[in-house]
């Protein structure tokens, strides 16, 4: 009898990580030890549904990942803003600017804040 030693390696894992590998072993209707050998070991392809929000795809034009929206909404979008803010300090430095002007401006940043915040409360 040629029996090889066994190993018991120990990871630490959070509640919801825990349950989260829980419903994948289920899924194959497998126990939950026998679902992550099987993955450690190449046997059954790490699952298509990623644990974390952010890693999760979001059905736009192309592939992206809410980590990659979210860093389009802080970063980029700010920028427009600003930009914004910066052709009014412009106008607003001695060029003549009409209030019809002013309020379209003021509109545009107004409705910019209330599409990102929607956006970021969505993919949350």
């Amino acid at each position: 009898m040629n029996e090889q030693k066994r190993y018991t390696p120990s990871i630490s894992l959070k509640e919801d990580q825990r349950d989260w590998i829980k419903k994948q072993a289920e899924k194959h209707g497998i126990s939950y030890t026998h679902y992550m050998r099987k993955v450690v070991l190449g046997v059954l392809p790490q699952s298509e549904e990623p644990f974390y929000n952010e890693d999760k795809l979001v059905p736009v034009r192309s592939e992206m990942s809410r980590r990659d929206l979210k860093q389009i909404f802080h970063s980029k979008m700010p920028k427009v803003t600003n930009n914004l803010n910066q052709i009014a300090r412009r106008l607003n430095s001695g060029q003549p600017v009409d209030d019809k002007m002013l309020e379209m401006m003021d509109d545009l940043k107004e409705s910019h804040q209330k599409i990102a915040l929607k956006i970021m409360q969505v993919l949350r």
